[in-house]
């Protein structure tokens, strides 16, 4: 696939994502998707296929109430890298969060292939098992 249909692809993710649209994840993502994320996250590891795909979906919904802030996209190859932030609030503690966050996608045949998730592990886990609070934990950017 040429560079604008890999971003495309992603970018098509992300509006499902936002639009709430499984059937249009679902015909957006290869059977034998893989995505990994961070043990250390109630919903993290590694999961496998769309029944896995739906299980990690579930469990950030069950835990958070988060938005995706689709900051720039590069493409290596299959891939797109995302740079940006994930905002929003622990459902259990109701403390808001903002932590920079990293997005690899694989790509193949016109599908997503593969995800790993990087984000500050430590201001999300703060958020999710902090007493419930007013105050907002943001990761600062590193120098």
């Amino acid at each position: 696939m040429n560079t604008e249909s890999v971003i495309d692809v992603v970018q098509r993710v992300y509006a499902a994502l936002a639009a709430g649209d499984v059937q249009a994840l679902a015909e957006l993502t290869d059977p034998d998707v893989e995505i990994f994320q961070s043990e250390l996250l109630p919903y993290g590891g590694y999961h496998r296929g769309l029944s896995g795909l739906q299980t990690f979906l579930e469990g950030v919904r069950t835990a958070l109430d988060s938005q995706i802030e689709v900051g720039q996209l590069f493409v290596a190859g299959d891939r797109v890298v995302q740079i940006g932030r994930s905002h929003g609030t622990a459902r259990a503690t109701g403390v808001a969060f903002d932590v920079p966050e990293v997005q690899v996608w694989k790509v193949y045949d016109g599908r997503i292939l593969g995800l790993t998730v990087y984000l500050d592990d430590s201001a999300l886990l703060a958020a999710l098992t902090a007493e419930p609070a007013a105050a907002v934990v943001r990761a600062k950017p590193q120098s």
